[in-house]
């Protein structure tokens, strides 16, 4: 086999492997999304925006909120496409929150 056909192989190998990551990785988000249906809508507030893309313009949604009496502020998940521009600090907006881990969530509004 000379280096042609080595490489050739190689490449494939990685094709391959980057086709089967992102399969399994849409397939977790859509279980994710299915099980999220079910979570209850809790109003939180932005408490900070980092950005996810340059290009187009996208962010990460930091979130403070309380659920069952404690203080949580993680990064809002984003697998319902909600717009993230027009949301910045101090904002309002409405997320789910996972009953089982609270400190879970996702942008809903």
């Amino acid at each position: 086999m000379d280096n042609y056909q080595a490489g050739f192989i190689f490449v494939f190998l990685c094709f391959i492997i980057a086709v089967i990551v992102f399969v399994l990785a849409t397939i977790q988000e859509s279980r994710l999304a299915a099980r999220a249906t079910a979570w209850p809508v809790v109003e939180s507030r932005v408490v900070d925006r980092l950005t996810a893309a340059p290009d187009p313009v996208a962010y990460n949604i930091r979130v403070g909120y309380l659920f069952d009496g404690k203080k949580y502020d993680p990064v809002a998940r984003n697998f319902y496409r909600k717009e993230t521009t027009n949301k910045h600090i101090g904002d309002a907006v409405l997320i789910k929150v996972n009953p089982r881990k609270p400190d879970e969530c996702v942008l809903f509004s």
